[in-house]
């Protein structure tokens, strides 16, 4: 069966899995989307997003989007959320970023002052700080918009980490910070 180019909203994203659903411009039946179907853009898909999409029937009549982009976005060298790997300029590239992840995993190692400027140096995906209290030995954890937020740091070394969605903080047994 062949596709037909369309546009919509993505009405539904799960950044911790990857997927979500589109509301066509044209029809009311939902689309699948993954984020292996998005073309290179500059950022990850997010609800509210236009999406340009081709629209594939699935077992059972449902359809998934094939072909995907961000509308509006121009096309990037930079990859989406998921870590696909395309050769050419990345071949002498993948030799920097492989000796940087060797320096970055002796200097988080090794017991000195380093572990704290390395935890703030790396970018997470996710915005929510999984912090063990030292004092109190609890597991808490910080929305961006708390107190305390910008001057907790995160020791992946002592079993803190980050969370995507307070859901997940919460079923991983940590609890909201009091400030």
């Amino acid at each position: 069966m062949k596709s037909i180019q369309q546009t919509g909203r993505l009405v539904n994203w799960h950044p911790d899995r990857e997927f979500g659903f589109i509301k066509p411009d044209q029809g009311n039946e939902e689309v699948f989307f993954h984020i292996s179907v998005l073309k290179k853009t500059d950022r990850c898909p997010q609800v509210g997003d236009r999406i340009v999409f081709e629209a594939m029937p699935l077992p059972g009549q449902k359809l998934r989007a094939v072909n995907a982009s961000i509308g509006g976005m121009t096309l990037s060298s930079v990859p989406t959320q998921r870590k696909t790997v395309q050769w050419g300029l990345l071949k002498p590239v993948g030799g920097v970023a492989i000796l940087c992840g060797v320096v970055l995993l002796y200097v988080q190692l090794s017991p000195s002052h380093y572990q704290s400027v390395t935890a703030s140096v790396i970018q997470p995906v996710c915005l929510i700080k999984g912090n063990i209290s030292s004092t109190i030995d609890q597991h808490m954890y910080y929305l961006p918009d708390m107190d305390g937020y910008e001057s907790t740091l995160i020791d992946a070394t002592t079993g803190e980490r980050w969370f995507c969605t307070e859901s997940e903080a919460i079923q991983n047994g940590w609890r909201k910070a009091p400030r």
